[in-house]
Order: C-alpha cells, then structure tokens, then sequence
C-alpha cells in the first residue's frame, strides 16, 4: 500500500515535482490547503490576513483535522514555517521527525552561530548580534567591510554588504527587515523554545566570507549523518546574485570531505533525526579555508530534480522516505546526465511586466528537452518588486535541465532563452 504524506506549504514548484519525478507512484501526496501561498498571505504581507493570523490558534486547528486523518509521514521544504511545523505535526502524531524547537533554534541565525562556534569553530566567522533599534547607530559592529542580514530571513531578501561609514548610517533610515507578518509569526513559534538570543526583529553582522559558494545536501536518519552531493553556487559576475546552481561540484574531492567532515560533526551534535538538511558552505582557496554560511533543516526543493538527473532519485522521494521510517539509502550517479543544473533568469532593475512565455511556449521547450523544468516567476501587470526579491536583483524564472557536461548545460539554456520570450518595460516609460 502507498503512504500517505503530509505536505506543509507546498507551493507549485512541489506539485511539479511529485508529478514530473513520478513520486505519486509509491506515495499519496495530501496538498494541505495551507499551501505556500496561504503562508506568503500571513507571513510577507502586512495585510489583514496577516494581522489577525495567530500561528498557534493555526497549529491547533491543523492537528484537530490530522488527527481525525492521520498521515504516514509529514514534509515540508518551506522554509518558514514549513519546516518548524512539520516537525511539529510530525511530533505530535508520534511520526518520524526532527525535534520542532531544534529546527527552530537553528533557523535563528545568531543561535546557529553560537552552536557552530562551540563544535566547528574553524568554519565559522566573526559575528555579532544587532538590535533593530541600534542599526546604523553608534560604532559598527564589526570593522568594514561587513554583511548584515536579518537573524531569521528567507532566501537572500534583506541582506546587504556594508563597506563604510556612509552604509552603517544609511541603516537607520531603511533597516532591511522581514514584513511584520513574518516578524510576528516567527516570533510566536520561537516561543516554543523558550528565550532565544535575536528576534526576528533583529540583525546579525558577519565578516565577509569569500570565495566559491556551494550547498551540502544531506540527511539524518537514525541517529547516522548521511551527504548526498555538493551543489555549485554561481553568480553574476560581480555581484551576490545567484546566476546557477549546477551539479555535481567542481571543487577537488578533498576539499568536498573536509566540507563533509565539517558536516558531521555539526550535525551529529543537534537534534535533527529523521529529516533531511542542506548547509551553505564557501570555500577560500587563497586561505584553504572552509566557512558555514547556514544551516537550513529541509530539503532544497530547487535541488531536488538535479540530484534525479544525475543520481537518479529526486530529494522529496528520500524526504518521503524518511518521513514514513523506510531506509532512505539512494543512488550514485544511476541518473540519465552527469551534469545538471538550475538556472536563473535575473535582471539588476526594476521593471514592469506587460507579457511572460504562456503553456505554449513553455512546452515547447518541454517538448524539445523533456527533462528541463521551468518556473515563471515574474507576472503580467506586475512590476517584479512585487515579488519579494533579494537587495540587489529581481528573479523572473527558473531553468533546470540535464547535460552532459557543462558546456552542453549552457548551450542548451541559451536555446532556452531564445524559446521564452519575455515582454519587460521601464517604469519610466509608463
């Protein structure tokens, strides 16, 4: 018989997912109506949804519902709080899952930092946590250059490199900080672990980390740290926005064990059984220097088909896995390519969005690279700040597809490109 899964905030990238990667196959997947979307409501926008939404009220009513239909497993690779409430769901129904208030001190950034300074202190920069109140105000945290960021963000929103004087002041006028929706609702599931050092209110300042980026996929089952694989993280020349992410890594084997090595010693030390992860790590080859950028304790969604291109077997197959106590053990390169990768289509100014590629031209492309995935972002009528965006960029689509090498990633994205057309105009010329 087939399990039956809990998704928690699924949005369309999963639904995609677990129908393109075959999933539903071995499992029944229940797309709860607190998707993605009913989060981004209460959670991103300071509406009335979001003023009267109480999380706790929320969580209750959920397991009122579970309860009477309880599933095999629960998942989520939301963010926030996908991942906090999964464990949640998962706990209170005796089901496999990480510790709720263990997901929920890692996600808090300065928490994260105290912990890895006490088992990994090698890997970890200098830090500091910063109230809102003080931000731009008095002397600097650190000395410049330094990166600020909230302690409890999403994605690379609302963080910003400060090089001097001038920056650390601009702070005081324009703190970049999550919406008060998330604010509060981060808040009031931080309760659950009693007192934690930063609110989501609050910033942390960090040294700047250097060199090439990438994102260690793993996961926790019975008590043993499993890694999958490495994922590249490339970004636009001179900038801190994500150009690709692309699979396997590039970086020399040794360098990927030590990374590994640094894996488990961090992870072994928490709470985190039963569930996937993925760390952000940089690597400085003029320092040999291997640094922890964070911690996320779910599955990286964006990555699950690249690890099914090149593996064979999609990261939500092992979450589901996991989730309902099978044995998660998977694949090594058993996949149709040896390269894959997820691309992003950014632009570094605002605009106004008069047309995107409609489900003719995007199976077409589908018709010619039948493993490509393809997500729309941006929306007609809409300017692409209307999306929540990081400081710097705007995000308008998403390309993953299957190569066999790098080179072939990248020929075929360009044919991509020319196969999407995208209607884009300046505010000022409206």
């Amino acid at each position: 018989m087939k399990s039956n899964i809990l998704l928690v905030g699924a949005s369309a990238r999963e639904e995609r997912e677990i129908h393109a990667a075959g999933i539903a196959q071995h499992f029944d997947v229940c797309f709860h109506h607190r998707d993605a979307t009913f989060y981004e409501q209460r959670f991103y926008q300071d509406d009335a949804a979001a003023n009267a939404f109480d999380i706790n009220a929320d969580v209750a009513l959920v397991l009122e519902e579970l309860r009477r239909n309880p599933p095999d497993g629960v998942i989520s690779a939301l963010d926030h709080p996908g991942s906090a409430l999964a464990a949640v769901y998962a706990r209170e129904l005796g089901l496999p899952g990480p510790n709720p208030e263990e997901v929920i001190r890692v996600q808090n950034k300065f928490e994260a930092r105290l912990h890895q300074q006490r088992l990994i202190p090698e890997a970890v920069p200098d830090f500091a946590l910063v109230r809102a109140a003080d931000a731009g105000r008095g002397r600097p945290p650190l000395p410049y250059p330094f990166f600020i960021k909230p302690v409890k963000g999403r994605f690379s929103a609302f963080a910003r490199r400060i090089d001097n004087q001038q920056d650390w002041h601009s702070l005081s006028q324009s703190v970049c900080v999550p919406p008060a929706g998330f604010r509060r609702g981060y808040d009031a599931l931080a309760a659950r672990c009693g007192p934690l050092q930063g609110g989501a209110d609050d910033l942390i300042a960090e040294s700047l980390l250097r060199g090439e980026q990438v994102t260690l996929d793993g996961y926790v089952q019975n008590g043993e740290v499993v890694v999958l694989g490495i994922v590249d993280s490339i970004m636009y020349p001179g900038t801190i926005s994500f150009a690709r992410f692309q699979y396997p890594s590039r970086l020399p084997a040794a360098i990927q064990e030590r990374m590994a090595d640094c894996t488990r010693r961090y992870i072994g030390s928490l709470d985190l059984d039963n569930a996937m992860f993925n760390i952000e790590f940089f690597y400085d080859a003029e320092q040999d220097r291997i640094a922890v950028i964070e911690l996320n304790p779910r599955p990286a969604s964006g990555f699950a088909d690249l690890y099914e291109k090149v593996d064979g077997v999609n990261l939500f197959t092992l979450a589901m896995r996991i989730a309902t106590g099978q044995p998660a053990a998977a694949p090594y390169r058993a996949g149709r390519f040896t390269h894959a990768a997820a691309f992003i289509g950014r632009v570094f100014r605002d605009y106004f969005v008069r047309a995107v590629p409609g489900p003719a031209e995007c199976a077409a492309v589908t018709q010619r690279f039948p493993e490509a995935r393809l997500e729309i972002c941006a929306k007609p009528g809409r300017y692409l700040s209307d999306k929540m965006q990081d400081c710097a960029s705007f995000r308008y689509a998403l390309v993953h597809l299957g190569g066999d090498s790098e080179r072939d990633l990248i020929a075929k994205h360009e044919t991509v490109q020319a196969m999407l057309p995208f209607d884009f105009v300046d505010k000022e010329a409206l």
